[in-house]
């Protein structure tokens, strides 16, 4: 993974060729850089120009352009998460220009059959706690919902995510310029920013430990 390369040498943010769990090719874009780098970039929001209102099939296979915007794929997370314990971290930029970020210290999805099932270790971070309530939620979609709201939160939210009684952050939202009324559908991180305020740029990452 991204990790082994960086302990190889290898320095530079982008794209790499890595060997997946299974055995198979896979290409992933690298942080080399952020706390100690190695990590994993499996989403990106940064200019709208990619859409995020997607079904099961998509988000299960991966999407997008690896230095643009997508998301890597869930069956591609399970895979590397699987193997051996992960940590994440989610970087946020508002329009401003103001920064915050999100550590949990554990990090797995689990196979297709568990619905893509999260699990998520201790929360740090100056960004606030915007994924606890996602711990141990299925994976839900457009045209797949899994979550245990008496509501469609993957519709209504207009966004796949880990939903259990809906949820406090959604970073595959929609893409919108900031401030905005009416159902939380943008791309948020309410204990940050507030759910109606859409962020400018969202990464999600993990590396092995």
């Amino acid at each position: 993974d991204c990790k082994d390369l960086l302990n190889k040498g290898l320095s530079r943010n982008g794209v790499y060729n890595i060997t997946s769990p299974a055995g198979g090719a896979m290409q992933v874009y690298c942080d080399m850089e952020t706390d100690g780098g190695g990590w994993v970039v499996f989403q990106r929001r940064m200019d709208g120009s990619q859409n995020f209102l997607l079904g099961w099939e998509e988000y299960a296979s991966g999407f997008g352009d690896l230095r643009g915007e997508f998301w890597l794929g869930n069956k591609n997370i399970n895979q590397l998460t699987s193997q051996n314990a992960h940590e994440l971290r989610i970087n946020l930029r508002d329009w401003e220009g103001q920064t915050a970020y999100a550590h949990y210290d554990a990090f797995s999805v689990g196979t297709e059959a568990t619905k893509f099932f999260l699990t998520l270790g201790a929360f740090s971070g100056n960004a606030g706690d915007g994924m606890t309530h996602n711990e141990g939620k299925k994976f839900s979609t457009i045209d797949q919902d899994n979550d245990e709201s008496i509501r469609d939160c993957a519709s209504s939210r207009e966004g796949a995510w880990w939903y259990g009684q809906c949820t406090e952050s959604n970073l595959n939202g929609i893409y919108l310029n900031g401030s905005y009324s009416g159902e939380f559908r943008g791309v948020y991180w309410s204990y940050w920013r507030e759910r109606t305020y859409s962020l400018q740029f969202t990464e999600m990452k993990m590396r092995s430990l």
